[in-house]
């Protein structure tokens, strides 16, 4: 299975009163969204299937995904993918998928994207970083991370 995570797209600061929750994108966010879904279209990546955090920016940058990519369907909210991530969860969630499904793209958030990309390549060190509409594209074997091979790391600034 190929695995990408997308790291939700710039969005509007937090503005006293309202919830975390809520922030949506900016101009910026959703033209980094689109670009990463050009980016999996111009590849030949397009993903059967969306996941994505409830958190309105990340919701906002699987919609740009889906729009920019030409993948067929909705983008699917899951809780599992908000900020209480754990790899292992998200791994057996991924292993529950039938055989049908071989490319799938999570949206999502920091820290707990950096962690699942440091926890599938198994670092005891360190730290991998992932910055706001960066794509990390994995091939895998859920439901466990026994031969995980990462195959492109791609920063934002490439993509816009």
């Amino acid at each position: 299975m190929e695995v990408i995570l997308v790291r939700h797209g710039k969005a509007h600061e937090v503005i006293p009163g309202e919830r975390d929750h809520d922030r949506s994108l900016t101009d910026k966010g959703w033209k980094q969204s689109r670009a990463v879904g050009k980016l999996l279209k111009k590849m030949d990546l397009i993903p059967d299937l969306v996941f994505t955090s409830p958190r309105v920016r990340a919701l906002e940058t699987a919609e740009g995904v889906v729009t920019a990519s030409g993948a067929e369907g909705e983008p699917v909210v899951q809780d599992w993918l908000d900020f209480d991530l754990r790899p292992a969860n998200v791994v057996a969630e991924l292993g529950a998928l039938p055989d049908e499904i071989t490319r799938v793209v999570l949206v999502g958030h920091e820290p707990t994207f950096s962690g699942m990309v440091s926890w599938l390549l198994g670092a005891e060190t360190g730290y991998c970083e992932v910055k706001k509409a960066a794509l990390v594209h994995f091939s895998m074997a859920p439901p466990t991370r026994h031969g995980v091979v990462l195959k492109m790391l791609v920063p934002p600034k490439v993509l816009i």
